[in-house]
């Protein structure tokens, strides 16, 4: 078998291992500044901090986090490994806003070098959640964020994105990508939420990829702003309950260039709500060379004349209102939208394919869309094409007639797409796209003592291209490398490895095999031990001492176990087990009630319980039954049964041996002496009926 040590590979990127680290958040206030401990490196261009390790990335967050982040203006930071953030439960963002409303900027220059930050989780209350919250004239490059969790719990509604929360300033962000993540909140994008038009943002070759976005309002890329170019959205699910936007809901200013949606699925969750395929509303700035192709979904058709449930395939609005000054000229040209619309209840009302609105200030030209007879309103801009036109060669060839090719005049920007195996579907694709591979490794699932789950990613644009995928694995050092292949069914995948070796380590691989290549991709490769078992004490016994027998000691998902004659018990359990002890008898009650024992690494003694008699009362469909005392040291009262004449009253041991019988009269109180029988736990069968009693 090949080097397994490349990760997450794209065209440019290095290869790299990753080395899983455990450590926790820090997360400190302070007025003094923060004393940096990095892998190393003093922080200048010449010689960067270097964040190698999970302790490195959560240190950054605590960098940044003080002194509103005076401390990282003009450092400089890069990645020199894959980093796994598997074992940190919950990050901090770097750069926040606390619940005061004092704000900390990262201000620094920051390159993954190609690197991967996997399994990054956040769930805060924070007003705003990405892994850059707050930046402020920072420059960010070279990364990629896999399969990242981030949620909002803020009550006011949370803002969540990607890569960059608020931007202050300018930015630069270069060569990042957003793969196989989950983001939910109130209003969500996929890279980055917040800018605005007197705000120097740029963003070039910057890509969300197989990604879920939910929440209120929720944007593919960004929420506005700022200069875009070369960047996209592919692949990706779009769930909003009130306005779902494939690339950006507001722009104004600077220039969109050159940048796509393609392959996903944009819907209304909730009946009202508008959907567009690239941009809610442009007011300002310069649209080139765009696309978008993909399916648009919801639930209602609209209800006025505002279209405030429908559909547009590029755009709401585009254009600003006049007054007395005119507006500046908004050129949008050599765009296209091939999107599919879906309305549930089959009305398309004020659905458009290209845009609903637009003002005179709307420079259009080569622009086309998709014909659709579904559609409620006839397009009075744009050029419509039939679905076999836009996928012809002619739509990408060079030309000087207007409204036949998006290479229109000299430009350039357009090509056709693969005809093997394409990767928009056949519609025309940017120049500079090209198919995208990544294989990752995840850190495993449901470790236990013998068994895992492996988890990875094996990603190909395209149709029909991977051919088989995978993992690879051994036991640490062995080389003895054993192949597992899984169905071709999703981009991510899974197998449950078992039989294997207690408090044993392993190591594994993710991999892939394209149509259109002889060997194989590997992700990087991750190890895991399997869990030791650790033994849970403890005696229950009366206050004073006296020792209880047949009590269960619950410890789920363990077996639980039950007190001997001198009220011991032992459970078994796995490392890093949470397991909750809980006694119960019939006729006690226990104090503590349960203990919880967390994070278990090594055998735990003492854990007791302390137990009250407070008897036991049953009944039948005649009426009731006391048996009391229970416990008893020698006599045992029946009373309030109607007892028939020459019924026979029975006492078992817990092996069913038959140790007391006795004949009654028919009377309402029973006496059984049992003196003569040893402490523990006895069974009363009475007419049939059996029940639990104690001897101390």
């Amino acid at each position: 078998m090949r080097d397994k040590s490349i990760i997450l590979r794209r065209t440019g990127f290095r290869p790299v291992v990753c080395v899983a680290v455990v450590c926790f958040q820090l997360f400190v206030f302070s007025s003094s500044v923060y004393s940096q401990t990095f892998s190393g490196g003093s922080g200048t261009q010449a010689d960067p901090y270097k964040i190698s390790t999970p302790a490195d990335l959560v240190e950054l967050s605590n960098f940044t986090n003080v002194d509103k982040g005076v401390a990282t203006i003009g450092k400089y930071f890069v990645m020199t490994n894959n980093i796994d953030m598997a074992n940190i439960s919950n990050f901090v963002p770097i750069g926040i806003t606390t619940p005061n409303w004092t704000n900390y900027y990262f201000y620094g220059n920051f390159d993954g070098k190609g690197f991967a930050i996997k399994n990054l989780t956040i769930v805060d209350s924070l007003s705003t959640i990405a892994l850059f919250g707050k930046v402020r004239g920072a420059s960010i490059s070279n990364i990629i964020l896999d399969k990242a969790s981030f949620t909002s719990v803020y009550k006011f509604g949370g803002q969540v994105s990607a890569f960059i929360g608020d931007i202050t300033d300018s930015l630069h962000v270069d060569n990042c990508i957003v793969l196989n993540s989950t983001l939910k909140g109130n209003g969500v994008a996929g890279f980055i939420r917040g800018s605005s038009a007197n705000v120097s943002g740029r963003f070039n070759n910057c890509h969300v990829i197989n990604t879920t976005i939910e929440g209120g309002l929720v944007d593919g890329f960004c929420n506005m702003g700022g200069r875009v170019t070369k960047s996209s959205v592919v692949n990706s699910t779009l769930t909003s309950t009130s306005s779902a936007c494939g690339f950006m809901s507001y722009f104004y200013g600077d220039t969109l260039s050159e940048c796509y949606v393609s392959n996903c699925i944009l819907s209304i969750n909730g009946g009202n709500g508008r959907v567009y395929g690239f941009i809610g509303s442009a007011l300002l700035g310069e649209i080139n060379n765009c696309g978008v192709q993909s399916l648009l979904i919801r639930e209602q058709a609209s209800t006025d004349s505002y279209g405030n449930n429908n559909s547009s395939g590029f755009a709401h609005l585009i254009g600003t209102q006049p007054s007395e000054i005119p507006p500046p000229p908004l050129p949008v040209s050599n765009c296209y939208d091939a999107c599919e619309f879906i309305c549930l209840d089959n009305i398309y009302t004020y659905d458009n394919p290209f845009v609903y609105m637009y003002y005179p200030n709307l420079a259009l030209s080569n622009c086309y869309y998709k014909t659709d007879t579904k559609l409620g309103i006839t397009p009075t801009i744009g050029v419509g094409k039939s679905d076999t036109e836009l996928k012809h060669a002619n739509m990408v060839a060079s030309t000087n007639t207007p409204d036949v090719s998006l290479n229109y005049n000299g430009n350039a920007a357009w090509k056709a797409d693969y005809t093997t195996y394409p990767i928009n579907k056949g519609y025309p694709i940017l120049g500079w796209m090209q198919r995208r591979f990544y294989v990752s490794t995840y850190h495993p699932t449901n470790i236990n003592l013998t068994s895992a789950t492996l988890q990875g990613l094996t990603y190909a644009e395209g149709e029909d291209i991977i051919v088989e995928r995978g993992f690879y694995w051994q036991q640490k050092g062995t080389n003895n490398w054993k192949k597992v292949s899984v169905p071709d069914t999703t981009f991510t995948i899974s197998n449950l490895l078992s039989g294997l070796t207690k408090n044993t380590a392993y190591e594994y691989c993710a991999y892939m095999k394209l149509a259109t290549e002889s060997s194989e991709r590997y992700g990087d490769t991750v190890e895991f031990s399997t869990y030791n078992e650790h033994k849970i004490s403890g005696k229950v016994t009366f206050v004073g001492g006296a020792p209880l027998a047949g009590v269960v000691v619950s410890c789920t998902p363990f077996a639980s176990a039950t007190t001997n004659i001198q009220g011991e018990y032992t459970v078994t359990v796995c490392t890093f087990s949470n397991v909750s002890l809980m006694p119960s008898l019939e006729g006690y009650s226990f104090s503590p009630p349960s203990i919880l024992c967390s994070n278990v690494t090594t055998n735990l003694e003492g854990k007791d319980f302390f137990a009250t008699n407070v008897g036991i009362v049953e009944a039948n469909n005649i009426c009731p039954i006391q048996i009391y005392p229970n416990p008893t040291t020698n006599q045992l009262q029946i009373t309030n049964y109607e007892l028939r004449e020459n019924t026979v009253i029975e006492i078992y041991d817990v092996v069913g041996k038959k140790l007391v019988s006795q004949f009654t009269f028919h009377n309402s109180h029973i006496e059984i002496d049992i003196s003569h029988l040893a402490a523990g736990l006895y069974f009363l069968k009475v007419d049939g009926k059996v029940f639990k009693v104690i001897k101390e």
